[in-house]
């Protein structure tokens, strides 16, 4: 039986993964946070690590335990990050140097690793102009996490060790929180759009990239790096077309300037700051909302890996309408 270890197994794709992984004729170890809530896990019997990707010491403390226990990971499989922080040396410091601290570990004790597959994003690559397409070879990141996923990037494909990276666009799916606001505001009969500019959007499902991770997983491919989508262009009204469709809900539009959205977003990063708190709406956020496309080259994944995503935006979103309504997230 293969070991695999998983981070960010409490996250929202990693819970998802994990749920898939579980199927698996596969060891399953998770390095999970102090606080997480962990009861999932321990229903789907994943062998627990408490380990923080900040704290060395700590992750020093699991690998001996693994070595002590003559544990040898097989496969890892890392999508613990933040997606929040308050400058550029806070990404860096958990998104970059976390993978850092993760990779010498694994090297240090001499696990035989078959494949370590990285959960980036497509901010590693940054936007293009409308009707382009962004390739893999685009590293032109416009926010700081984009900045230290890709500095993630760079550190993996440098480690000597055989890896599989993954730049996903935004996922959604159930469970999901930050997307998640546009549902809620929807569901209370508003509609916001933000901005006169055109906008090309991609998106992929929760349940469709795991699908693509695991698969990366028993493939024979390595050192190597993909994007992840559902293949389609969306406007940027199509997912709020679609959650008012799922929801059955009329809505009041609402037109939001540009230069209206960038003086919110700093008020709203300035008081959350004072509360030493972050903002969902931010400065940084305000990059990607005025960027012009987020469409991506993924004929690549289709072809390497057999993938066939199994929903679009609007299947998608029913979907994950549904549970938030069974959930009572709205």
């Amino acid at each position: 039986m293969k070991n695999i270890l998983l981070t960010g197994a409490t996250g929202f794709i990693g819970s998802h993964l994990v749920e898939q992984l579980a199927k698996e004729d596969m060891r399953i170890l998770a390095l999970v946070r102090k606080k997480s809530d962990t009861r999932v896990l321990k229903k789907l019997n994943i062998e627990l690590f408490e380990a923080a990707l900040d704290d060395e010491n700590q992750l020093i403390q699991v690998f001996d335990s693994l070595s002590s226990q003559n544990i040898q990971l097989d496969f890892v499989v890392h999508c613990a990050a933040i997606t929040k922080g308050r400058n550029l040396e806070e990404f860096m410091h958990i998104n970059r140097e976390g993978t850092e601290r993760l990779v010498s570990l694994i090297k240090k004790h001499q696990h035989p690793l078959q494949k370590f597959i990285f959960l980036s994003s497509l901010a590693a690559s940054g936007p293009t102009l409308l009707n382009e397409s962004i390739s893999i070879k685009d590293k032109s990141p416009i926010t700081d996490y984009g900045r230290s996923k890709l500095a993630a990037e760079l550190s993996l494909e440098q480690s000597g060790l055989p890896y599989l990276i993954f730049r996903p666009t935004a996922v959604y799916g159930p469970g999901e929180k930050d997307i998640f606001s546009v549902f809620k505001i929807i569901s209370q009969g508003l509609n916001p759009l933000i901005g006169k500019h055109e906008q090309q959007l991609t998106f992929i499902y929760v349940k469709d990239l795991v699908s693509l991770i695991i698969q990366g997983l028993h493939s024979q491919v390595i050192d190597k790096t993909f994007f992840a989508s559902d293949g389609k262009v969306y406007s940027k009204q199509a997912l709020g077309n679609f959650i008012r469709q799922s929801l059955r809900k009329k809505t009041l539009t609402i037109k939001i300037p540009l230069w209206l959205v960038r003086i919110i977003a700093y008020g709203s990063q300035t008081v959350y700051s004072f509360r030493n708190r972050l903002s969902p709406l931010n400065l940084e956020k305000f990059k990607e909302l005025k960027a012009q496309s987020w469409v991506c080259e993924v004929e690549p994944t289709f072809r390497a890996f057999d993938f066939q995503p199994e929903y679009d935006l609007q299947k998608g979103v029913k979907e994950t309408s549904e549970w938030y309504v069974e959930e009572g997230w709205i």
